[in-house]
């Protein structure tokens, strides 16, 4: 929702009902598995 839609950081972890510093915890372990995956795949092309 904050990428994609813009949404505001207050608004997205009103939405998934956690606070503002969950959320920043969240994303980025989310933003580090979505780099680890990318890493992955491009050491599977070469």
């Amino acid at each position: 929702m904050k990428f994609i839609e813009g949404r505001k950081v207050r608004d997205v972890a009103e939405r998934l009902a956690m606070s503002e510093a969950d959320l920043y915890r969240k994303q980025r372990i989310a933003v580090e598995a979505v780099a680890k995956a990318i890493l992955a795949m491009e050491s599977q092309t070469k």
